[in-house]
């Protein structure tokens, strides 16, 4: 009896019998496939149809598989010589089935099947196939991720045509695209909250090293956080990988999500459909009826969704991957020794397979290998053998080479024993084929030089001379271009953005000089004389001759199961149980040491339980995935589907070697950070102790034209230089207490009539209210002054402006950022999604939520705290009336965040805004209230007034730096020229800086002054208050 094996599975086979008990020819047809004749078996009749091999297909129909003969022939069968006929292309095999009753006797006692291919499913399809029938022709159907079908239609005559046919409609795309988009936000978001986290414990590192203004050394606390990364990289990666996976999920409509059950796909389209779109549109209904914040409340609630369908999608993934684990293990010869089934033994035998996987170390060879591809062969290397290729030198890492000493073996901890380890394609059983229709420059040049893949060089479907030599070409192009590129970034930008010519520095090293070395040994093993002549002799033999790069492993030990059950507690002890209690116990963050320990679980669950280090071990998939005792249950091809695509896109995938890097790279920078600001120290700066005011004898008119309407603030003491002195006391911070009275005297003069200072510095009142603090607010690193203007003829009550300076250096200024991390974390997310502005809602609930990752240490260094309370203080101590705020830069943001939560004007120079972020704060802002009491200053081309969202007072000015440097339009000084330029002087001093460095037009000099131009006389060389070798550093 013929089987047809159509599937995994195969189909069920039945058997066609003959009421009269005279034998019938079963024939077996296809692509020059021989006859075979079978014995008559005793009649029987089912009432049942058969069921298909692919269950989620339908069945077949018997009728469709029954024909009438009308021959002798067709009785019979082909003649003989056709019968010895064998072609090891296909394997062809009849599918006889049960007839019913009813059928049996519409169709007589003398049947013939019709001939049908015999086509197996592999796992790796994205769907299963279905069969179909078509004006009596047999037609195979597969469905492909990109929403196309691919048509195997049976012409008879052996004779087979493929075609590709399109199933996609518009609006299917339009809302695949919608649903993709909600994904991608929900993918944004959780990348933003590790980002921030990881950001947080970055900062809580360097506090608890002593490194910041305000922090106390604790080495030992430093050491704890650091050992914390290890759980964090690998959680945090595996959790962005799944996340990938379920963005790409969606897309093709969420073909992997129907493999996780085994309900109809239909109630999978129902739930996606609600989740993605059923659900927010009644939200919206119901929302728009009730005249509630519709928007808001349906924004969320969509979000919310999606992340709810992708913890489903994760918690399902990690279930299955388990699942695979206990199926190796329980078809593992050495554990079925053991004799026990439960499932904690199993833990502990994949516990110990794994320990064995980490530690026993590997030696990995890469070479290229020649192969005949042929009729009936896959790819394997049938013109040499395996054992004679040359193999080179095999590579080792250090702690493999470190167990081959000796000394391990003679104590026991491991014995010298060599295994194979198998990578995902050798165990899916295929390979990518390049011929001379797949080839691409870019994709060819691309490929992972790990991926094992044939390269066609001769034969039918070889590659071109042409394509060979562009391929190589392709290489030295692109490394030269991309050497030229980090040429020209070094020309232009200089030494400002160093940091990014290291990252791509390292790029090309990484991996742009690897794969042109690569390139260059495949074209060096083309040209060698041996391989040249061993093509020319295949050239003959009709088959396509490739050559195949391998990279090979091999286990050299294996590691005592004591020693690694040793190392596995130590693991535990070290890099999970002390940093959750620095975390939860020490650092006081009862969130970060939960998330942490939460991380730390799943992130030893999929690693120690990981069935990818089973299957390489193992080399195949389904000889112990499938069970002879379970009925098929778990051996179909939706569990091996499923497990091979778990294993090879997820838990051994690229995407999460790739959020691996992205992690390891942000930790790089951190590290980059952390030496700079270790170079740079803790030290205060130089001050400026010699100033000059004689430039007050020159002047710049108000511009011609239109000019910035702010120029003139009326609520400031000096309605017409409002906008201008605002920006010199924003600046003015940065100078020390002694030199802070000089340098505003010589801005604002002095009353000509009782020679007193129009502006007086208050530092007796800022030292008073230090000495009220508890310490450590009285230490802390925020830098501000205290300025006063007297009662006037212009000005009744007196006027107090607290000028803030964001950061004393580098660490503060790090410290002082994560004010703002989550914003520009989720900025970016906004500026990526389309129409991202859409969902600002969802922006600030969730940076709000993201507050609850601050560790004690940081919220002790968040600046704006120790404004507000001083603010607060000079209204209800000190009496105060009048207070504004001011700031540059950081110290700007935090004038900003104070000035709203006191309800007092600020007025910030390049300050960070706070309105995504407004949550984050204690005590949280109100975006009415931000709009009200803040005002910021935008440079052209400044990147720090653009973090968050911009409030409803602000005012865009000029830069004329070079645009090669961006970092200039920051500085406090440019911005003064500029505003002094357009909006006038009117008579206060100016300075050298805006002429000479700033390149701004000379001003004129008073009438009746006397003066010398003023270009003379700044070749004099007079200090100023500019002068950048004497003045603090500026945040």
């Amino acid at each position: 009896m013929a089987e047809l094996e159509d599937g995994v599975g195969g189909a069920t086979a039945t058997q066609i019998e003959e009421s009269n008990n005279q034998t019938m020819a079963e024939v077996e047809d296809g692509v020059d496939s021989s006859a075979a004749t079978q014995p008559a078996q005793p009649t029987k009749y089912y009432d049942e149809p058969i069921e298909d091999h692919n269950e989620s297909e339908g069945f077949y129909d018997p009728k469709s598989d029954l024909e009438t003969p009308d021959s002798k022939e067709e009785i019979d069968g082909p003649p003989e010589e056709e019968k010895e006929k064998d072609d090891t292309l296909a394997e062809i095999s009849i599918s006889s089935f049960q007839p019913t009753k009813s059928e049996y006797d519409a169709y007589g006692s003398v049947v013939r099947l019709r001939s049908r291919m015999k086509f197996e499913d592999h796992y790796t399809l994205p769907a299963p196939s279905s069969t179909t029938r078509f004006e009596n022709s047999d037609v195979k159907v597969y469905r492909m991720s990109s929403g196309m079908q691919i048509h195997i239609e049976d012409r008879g005559d052996k004779t087979f045509l493929t075609r590709q046919v399109s199933d996609n409609s518009f609006g299917q795309q339009m809302l695949r695209f919608w649903y993709s988009v909600i994904v991608f936000v929900m993918l944004g978001l959780l990348l933003c909250f590790t980002m921030q986290l990881l950001f947080n414990v970055f900062v809580s590192l360097t506090l608890s090293a002593g490194l910041t203004s305000a922090g106390e050394s604790s080495p030992g606390l430093f050491i704890v956080v650091l050992l914390s990364y290890p759980c964090w990289v690998y959680g945090l990666s595996s959790g962005m990988s799944v996340a990938s996976a379920f963005l790409m999920d969606t897309w093709r409509g969420n073909k992997f999500v129907k493999s996780f059950v085994r309900a109809k796909s239909v109630w999978v389209d129902w739930i996606t459909f609600m989740i993605f779109l059923g659900i927010p549109m009644l939200t919206l209904i119901i929302t728009l009826f009730a005249d509630a914040l519709w928007w808001k409340i349906t924004s969320m609630v969509w979000v919310s969704l999606a992340f709810a369908y992708y913890c489903f999608y994760a918690g399902a993934m990690v279930f299955y991957e388990i699942r695979a684990c206990f199926e190796l293990i329980r078809h593992d010869p050495n554990y079925q020794k053991r004799g026990k089934t439960t499932w904690p033994w199993m833990v502990v035998a994949a516990i110990e397979f794994n320990n064995n996987y980490r530690l026993c170390g590997v030696k990995r060879y890469n070479y290229l290998q020649k192969s005949q591809i042929s009729a009936g062969n896959s790819g394997k290397a049938i013109s040499e053998d395996e054992d004679d290729v040359d193999k080179g030198k095999p590579r080792m890492g250090l702690w493999s080479r470190f167990t081959m000493l000796n000394t391990w073996e003679r104590h026991g901890l491991v014995t010298k024993l060599e295994k194979r380890r198998f990578n995902m394609n050798e165990i899916e059983g295929g390979q990518p084929v390049v011929t001379s229709h797949t080839w691409e420059l870019e994709r060819f040049y691309l490929r992972s030089y790990t991926d094992h893949y044939y390269i066609i060089i001769s034969g039918p479907g070889a590659l071109t001379e042409h394509q060979i030599r562009s391929s190589l070409a392709c290489s030295l192009m692109t490394m030269a271009l991309l050497f030229l590129l980090i040429a020209a970034f070094v020309d232009y930008l200089g030494n400002y953005f160093i940091l990014v010519l290291i990252f791509l520095a390292a790029f090309v090293l990484i991996t742009v000089i690897p794969r042109s070395f690569m390139l260059y040994k495949r074209y060096k093993f083309l040209k060698d004389a041996n391989i040249m002549k061993a093509i020319a002799e295949d050239k003959g033999t009709g088959n396509s001759t490739a050559f195949l790069e391998v990279e090979e492993k091999w286990e050299t030990n294996k590691i005592n199961p004591k020693f690694g059950w040793f190392v596995f507690v130590l693991e535990i002890i070290v890099f999970v149980i002390i940093p959750f209690i620095a975390f939860t116990v020490t650092m006081e963050s009862l969130a970060i040491g939960l998330f942490f320990l939460l991380t730390s679980l799943v992130s030893l669950v999929r690693y120690y339980l990981n069935p990818s280090h089973l299957l390489q071990s193992f080399g195949k998939l389904d000889e112990y995935m499938d069970d002879p005792n379970d009925n098929g249950k778990h051996g179909d091809w939706r569990d091996h589907h499923r497990t091979g695509f778990i294993l090879k896109h997820i838990t051994k995938g690229k995407t999460r070697s790739m959020w691996r890097s992205f992690f390891a790279g942000f930790l790089f920078l951190f590290l980059v950070l952390f030496m700079a600001a270790y170079l740079q120290g803790v030290s205060e700066g130089m001050e400026n102790d010699s100033l000059d005011n004689s430039r007050r004898n020159y002047f710049w008119p108000r511009q011609e034209g239109v000019s910035y309407p702010t120029c003139k603030l009326e609520d400031a003491k000096f309605e017409d230089t409002g906008l201008v002195d605002y920006t010199y006391l924003a600046y003015a911070a940065s100078f020390s207490p002694d030199s802070v009275q000089e340098v505003l005297d010589i801005w604002f003069g002095k009353n000509v009539t009782t020679n007193t200072s129009v502006a007086v510095s208050q530092q007796e009142v800022i030292d008073e209210f230090k000495s009220q603090l508890d310490p450590i607010s009285a230490n802390s690193p925020v830098t501000y002054r205290l300025v006063k203007f007297p009662s006037s003829d212009t000005y009744i009550d007196d006027f107090y402006v607290v000028t803030v300076r964001g950061t004393s250096n580098l660490w503060d200024m790090m410290a002082d950022m994560q004010l703002w991390s989550s914003a520009v974390f989720v900025q970016t997310l906004r500026s990526i999604v389309p129409f991202g502005d859409i969902l600002d809602y969802v922006y600030t609930e969730y940076i709000g939520a993201m507050g609850l990752l601050k560790t004690d240490d940081i919220i002790k260094v968040e600046f704006y705290r120790t404004i507000t309370e001083f603010v607060e203080w000079l209204r209800e101590e000190k009496q105060y009336k009048h207070i504004h705020l001011t700031g540059h830069s950081l110290g700007g943001g935090i004038a900003m965040i104070s000035g709203v939560q006191t309800k007092t004007p600020a007025y910030a120079l390049s300050g960070p805004n706070a309105i995504l972020g407004r949550k984050t704060y204690n005590p949280p802002l109100e975006l009415e209230e931000i709009n009200r009491w803040t005002f910021n200053i935008v440079p052209d081309r400044d990147a720090v007034p653009r973090i968050d969202l911009l409030a409803q007072n602000s005012q865009d000015i000029r830069c004329l730096a070079p645009r090669n440097k961006p970092y200039a339009c920051h500085r406090a000084t440019r911005s003064l020229c500029e505003l002094m330029y357009k909006c006038g002087s009117h008579g206060r001093p100016i300075f050298c800086n805006c002429v000479q460095e700033y390149g701004y037009p000379e001003p004129k000099p008073q009438e009746n002054s006397g003066q010398i131009p003023f270009k003379n006389f700044c070749e004099i060389g007079e200090a100023t208050p500019f002068d950048n070798s004497r003045q603090l550093n500026n945040g």
